[in-house]
């Protein structure tokens, strides 16, 4: 809470300059339904102020539907356009759009330009997803001491789940004893999650040592498989992504091993705040970096309610 409403008094104080000239920002999700893209646009929500006006719009997973949020959008003169891509190989009619309209586009937690060029009046607000993937793949290779087989769950088709898939295979990759037995994907929920990993523990059996999942919904769907298939004696890691409250309360009951923590205040409010700076015309890098963080059990307590 304190973290939020520092974040509120940096956009109220960079807005300050507008005074009765109220900044119109658009903020495009992927999916509601998701539960951590859910408190980023709550977060976002909450960004609304006297001078700052937040419209959020919701793709549900479709990205013919994202793409006409974006035309709609920009019919209604925004300042700027905020947008968490349903697929980041899809984002150019949406660039497009922006850049004809004259408008700045914003792609927050996922970059759909990674080792390529970013369009101009584009920008990135996100983290290096590569490390998403690498931080809990090493971790889940060092506690298994180097040997073992892992399954992969992945999410969906972009930029995020490539990258956290890719980040940990070249970490398990690094490990002579490691191998990948399973990749498949999850879908990004727990249900598809439990589906998969039970698949993969029925075809594989004992060879599965570790599930490293692309987000802690899934992960928490491959515990329980796990129990559902009576193997939870056999020590078996799991490791997820986001760090949402359920994750990290299984992490402090010694259920899941670890996750990774991004910041759903920075990505919906601070989002907001760095595409009003966007708007204003001032100077700010075209890519902005986020920080991710690892968290195990030794850790855990300094990021529950935080």
């Amino acid at each position: 809470m304190r973290k939020l409403v520092m974040v509120l008094a940096v956009l109220l104080c960079i807005t300050a300059a507008h005074a009765g000239e109220k900044i119109k920002v658009c903020y495009l999700v992927s999916n509601f339904n998701d539960n951590f893209l859910s408190k980023i646009a709550e977060s976002a929500r909450s960004a609304n102020s006297n001078t700052v006006e937040v419209e959020l719009f919701d793709a549900q997973d479709d990205v013919i539907r994202q793409n006409d949020q974006a035309t709609t959008s920009l019919m209604g003169k925004p300042d700027a356009l905020l947008a968490i891509a349903v697929e980041t190989t899809s984002v150019m009619p949406m660039v497009d759009a922006c850049r004809e309209a004259g408008v700045p586009l914003v792609f927050v937690n996922r970059n759909p330009f990674r080792g390529r060029e970013i369009p101009e009046g584009v920008y990135i607000f996100a983290p290096d997803t590569r490390l998403e993937g690498e931080y809990p793949a090493k971790f889940a290779c060092d506690a298994l001491g180097g040997k073992g087989g892992v399954a992969i769950i992945r999410g969906g088709n972009h930029e995020a789940a490539v990258n956290r898939t890719d980040g940990a295979k070249r970490i398990v990759a690094q490990y002579p004893g490691m191998r990948v037995v399973a990749e498949d994907s999850g879908e990004w929920f727990r249900e598809p999650g439990l589906r998969v990993a039970e698949n993969i523990l029925t075809t594989h059996g004992d060879e599965i040592s570790a599930f490293l999942c692309n987000n802690d919904e899934m992960a928490l769907g491959a515990l329980l498989a796990i129990d559902n298939l009576e193997r939870s004696n056999q020590g078996i890691i799991v490791t997820g992504v986001d760090g949402v409250p359920e994750g990290l309360e299984s992490i402090k009951l010694g259920r899941l091993a670890a996750t990774v923590y991004q910041d759903p205040e920075e990505q919906g409010a601070g989002a907001v705040a760095f595409a009003v700076r966007v708007a204003k015309g001032e100077k700010v890098p075209q890519e902005a970096v986020l920080t991710v963080n690892l968290i195990t059990k030794d850790n855990v307590d300094a990021f529950i309610n935080r």
